[in-house]
């Protein structure tokens, strides 16, 4: 006699779900906390400052968040593909790929900051 399989009912899915957004979710409440904490304690400091800190975020979000969220979605992409087709040798490859590319835009990117204050002044 075989048993039958319960259909999951949507309480379960949902548990599932929910157990599986958990680590995204804190990992993103917890950017936007960061960024928030900055503001708050460079707004106690006076609005120069606090102007300051929020201009100098536009550039770290756009130089580094932009380019490795662009890497990351493509490797995103590209990695799942090749673990759904049991490909693991090419995963590997993505992986060592996607880190060589990180790498090889990062280290520009993070010379430039040594710029970023005459930038800013540069705008007022």
């Amino acid at each position: 006699m075989a048993a039958s399989k319960v259909a999951p009912t949507a309480h379960d899915e949902l548990r599932v779900l929910l157990r599986l957004a958990a680590p995204t979710f804190v990992s993103t409440i917890s950017f936007f906390a960061l960024t928030m904490l900055e503001m708050i304690f460079a707004g106690h400091l006076g609005t120069a400052e606090m102007t300051a800190v929020a201009f100098s975020q536009i550039v770290f979000d756009f130089t580094i968040i932009v380019f490795t969220q662009g890497f990351n979605k493509g490797l995103n992409a590209l990695g799942s593909q090749a673990f759904g087709a049991k490909n693991l040798l090419l995963l590997g490859r993505y992986a060592q790929m996607g880190c060589l590319g990180v790498t090889v835009v990062t280290l520009p990117l993070a010379f430039s900051w040594w710029f970023v204050g005459d930038l800013l002044r540069l705008f007022g």
